[in-house]
């Protein structure tokens, strides 16, 4: 439906005629049907806007609606999980999605009901708000009394209900606000805070949490973890015989893993040389501080008490001879801001201002990056609680805001991948999702006009490129496939922000895991492309010529972790290639540009000989 011109809805009653036989009459009805398209679609408006608000709504944990609007008609109804299906069907209804295009004439009205229902299913993908926020506030409490525990085995240990809500990956973004609002006291709060810094250092060793409720100050030391082993650029990996026997000389592999952490791999997002970054092992101190007001930092008694919680500030030979290794964070409880690129931009700049008079003493403090973080107003539409704005402001750029990665958490920033695109694209940001899975950052990306000399057939055209993290205990089918789901769910929700017409979207999808699996790479390949098969027609509706998975394994128990990235593309849109690679270290250790990645199997795929630079986005990828 939603065709343009007189052609177009010929077709259209040409292939329904075709549809169903003889059946004038029903032919003739659904035409009549069409005629009224703008009132349905505002009926099946507002009947999706009462199975979202009743979705939302959680009888269980909640007597009225938590965000003060009366409660939906079905809200509590048994059968409404019945509904996701039906929602699935008109989320996909409207046409081009991220790969452009979209309908004429009737077209607008699908696409307004489609997008509606495709933020509803991204929304009813996450656990219940009200349990979330139970949950959470159930395992801060926890933490405090834990901090008031005069037993130093239990205070150096957390208890089991505790790790498991780590392990299970809760999301918390968009609840620590609202829960902040609600704490009883200050020791909640802070809770909370050491709460939040917990679940988003997770992949570091964290130790020394020191609680100054009163003051509105946690502060902890972290140690980056040892990070997967890669291969040197040279060592011949042309099969997976290959890198079983190679995998057995363990010793050779422990060795070069010491000699690159995450910590080097957050230097990568600058680009910084080798001396730049911080040394494995290096015990480093994150201070988060919450405010009131933004214009509490004015004040240069408040920035300086701040500043005191590092152990470094005011000891001129403390400082660390690797340069900057400590991280801030600013927390503005009690303003927030519209959710909108001009108020955002706006505040960036703002929060620069309050950093520039105090840059002598964050040097003393050693801090590396400042992050400013703020609550966002609800979009009426579908987020109950937004995810917060989140602003960084690195040394290396002189305490300048890293725009690249706004409203990320920039811990994981370096998961993302996101320089890779910064050499050949000048990418914005369009969209933020938390889902069941993790987390998912959609960017408009457009080819470099230097990128685009040094490949004359590369598509100039705008693209998409989504990004999409996720925390995982076990490798398994079900969730790559919900990860895969959430993201082309966002991808479809985000592509009229986005403004693209090309067909060259790319996805990543990046599973972390605190314990590194025994897989088979060959089972885990197989895996992925019966999955991306039955999501082909997906795919290919929303214009994403390329999708990769990266993910760490070993080949057997006593096997070092080693980073594995399957890419699957379809250049000739009839049929889909797979290549396997190994991420591999360059002859300077792999920190300069990222490790470089070696092809185990398939033909000359698209990473093949270029050393690191996946991700360019299906056809003219060379841009």
């Amino acid at each position: 439906g939603g065709g343009g011109g007189a052609k177009s809805r010929a077709d259209a009653v040409d292939a329904l005629r075709k549809a169903h036989g003889e059946d004038h009459g029903l032919v003739l009805r659904i035409c009549r049907s069409h005629s009224q398209l703008k009132s349905t679609a505002r009926v099946v408006s507002s009947i999706v806007d009462a199975v979202g608000d009743g979705m939302r709504f959680d009888s269980v944990t909640s007597d009225s609606s938590p965000w003060g609007k009366r409660v939906s008609i079905v809200a509590g109804a048994e059968s409404l999980g019945d509904a996701v299906p039906c929602l699935s069907d008109i989320g996909s209804m409207g046409g081009g999605g991220g790969g452009g295009g979209g309908t004429r004439g009737g077209g607008d009205s699908y696409a307004a009901v489609a997008l509606k229902a495709r933020k509803i299913l991204l929304q009813e993908s996450l656990p219940s708000i009200e349990q979330r926020k139970s949950r959470a506030l159930s395992v801060a409490k926890k933490l405090v009394e834990l901090s008031a525990s005069e037993d130093p085995s239990a205070a150096g240990s957390l208890p089991e209900d505790v790790l498991n809500f780590f392990d299970e990956n809760v999301p918390i973004a968009d609840i620590v606000f609202p829960l902040l609002g609600s704490a009883s006291d200050d020791d909640e709060r802070i809770a909370l805070m050491e709460l939040y810094a917990r679940k988003f250092y997770r992949t570091q060793i964290l130790k020394d949490f020191v609680r100054d409720a009163s003051g509105g100050t946690l502060r902890f030391t972290f140690m980056a973890k040892g990070s997967e082993r890669v291969f040197s650029s040279t060592t011949p990996v042309t099969s997976m015989t290959d890198l079983t026997r190679i995998m057995s000389r363990s010793m050779s592999m422990n060795l070069l893993s010491s000699e690159l952490t995450q910590s080097e791999s957050e230097a990568n997002l600058l680009s910084v040389t080798r001396g730049d970054e911080v040394p494995p092992l290096t015990q480093r101190t994150g201070v988060v501080k919450m405010f009131a007001k933004s214009s509490d930092l004015e004040d240069a008694a408040n920035f300086e008490t701040m500043l005191s919680s590092f152990p470094s500030f005011g000891k001129d030979d403390a400082q660390c001879r690797a340069g900057p290794i400590n991280v801030l964070y600013v927390i503005i409880t009690d303003e927030s801001i519209e959710n909108t690129p001009e108020s955002l931009d706006d505040l960036a700049k703002k929060c620069e201002s309050l950093l520039t008079p105090f840059h002598d003493g964050l040097k003393k403090a050693d801090v590396r990056r400042v992050s400013f973080i703020y609550g966002l107003r609800p979009d009426a539409d579908v987020d109950v609680y937004p995810m917060p704005a989140l602003f960084t402001y690195r040394a290396q750029l002189n305490y300048r805001e890293d725009t690249l990665f706004r409203n990320m958490e920039p811990s994981w920033a370096y998961l993302l991948d996101l320089t890779r695109l910064a050499k050949n694209f000048s990418v914005r940001s369009v969209a933020t999702r938390q889902t069941s899975t993790g987390n998912i950052h959609v960017y408009r990306a457009t080819p470099r006009a230097a990128a685009l000399q040094k490949d004359r057939k590369a598509n100039p055209s705008p693209r998409i490129f989504a990004r999409a993290l996720n925390y995982v205990q076990q490798f398994s089918s079900a969730s790559v496939e919900r990860m895969l789901v959430d993201a082309l769910n966002t991808i479809d929700a985000s592509a009229s922000s986005a403004a693209t017409s090309s067909g060259d979207n790319h996805l990543f999808l990046n599973l972390v895991s605190d314990t590194d699996s025994v897989l088979d790479p060959v089972v885990v390949e197989q895996v992925v492309v019966a999955i991306l098969k039955r999501h082909g027609e997906r795919l290919s509706r929303l214009g994403v010529a390329e999708v990769e998975a990266r993910l760490t394994s070993r080949l057997s128990a006593d096997a070092p972790p080693i980073s594995l990235r399957m890419v699957a593309s379809n250049p000739t849109g009839y049929v889909p290639v797979m290549n396997t690679y190994v991420e591999a270290a360059d002859e300077n250790g792999g920190t300069a540009g990222g490790p470089g990645l070696r092809l185990l199997r398939g033909g000359q795929g698209p990473l093949g000989g270029r050393g690191g630079n996946p991700g360019g986005g299906g056809r003219g990828r060379g841009a």
